[in-house]
């Protein structure tokens, strides 16, 4: 597995930038046209934590039905319990392309177009898309994640390639403009 850094220090906010690829020990990366598709299960990559979940949300149904002894409120605590973990708990698939982002799980499908964020933080095992520079908890919550449990490195340099181009076409757009008024 490759070694994936943290997306941010211990004492700081400020996220750490990820470093760009070598070409000499670069695995091989498809061209800027092509697509990457992957899909992510945590469920199934950590057996031991994904039981005890699913233990902990049986028992609170379990506890819910005793204490109000209605079924209604069982199913109630079994739905919101396993709505809230639901990325965990189904795999989800995901699509580079062209035109940006495609993050498909069991209830939506999201797609992020290349405009959409300005900034990615690579974590431990996965990559979080920020649409601001700035980085804090309020921020990771409510920016999406691509989990990359065995391709960070290939989907990390594929959005360096990506961001890159976009801020060298803004450049000559800004220039363009500047030059025109």
């Amino acid at each position: 597995m490759p070694k994936v850094r943290r997306a941010f220090s211990k004492r700081s906010t400020q996220p750490i930038m990820p470093k760009k690829p070598k070409p000499d020990n670069q695995p091989s990366l498809p061209p800027p046209d092509d697509t990457l598709s992957w899909s992510a299960w945590p469920l199934a990559l950590r057996p031991m934590p994904s039981g005890a979940l699913i233990l902990f949300i049986l028992a609170v149904s379990l506890y819910s039905y005793v204490t109000f002894h209605h079924a209604v409120y069982a199913v109630i605590a079994l739905v919101v319990l396993t709505g809230a973990v639901s990325d965990y708990l189904f795999p989800t698939s995901y699509r580079i392309d062209p035109e940006g982002i495609t993050i498909r799980a069991p209830f939506q499908t999201r797609r992020i177009k290349w405009d959409d964020f300005k900034f990615y933080a690579v974590g431990d095992g996965v990559i979080i898309l920020c649409n601001t520079l700035e980085i804090d908890r309020a921020t990771v919550r409510r920016n999406p994640w691509l989990r990359v449990p065995e391709n960070a490195d290939q989907v990390a340099a594929i959005l360096a390639r990506r961001l890159e181009n976009l801020r060298d076409a803004r450049k000559r757009q800004s220039s363009e403009d500047g030059a025109n008024g």
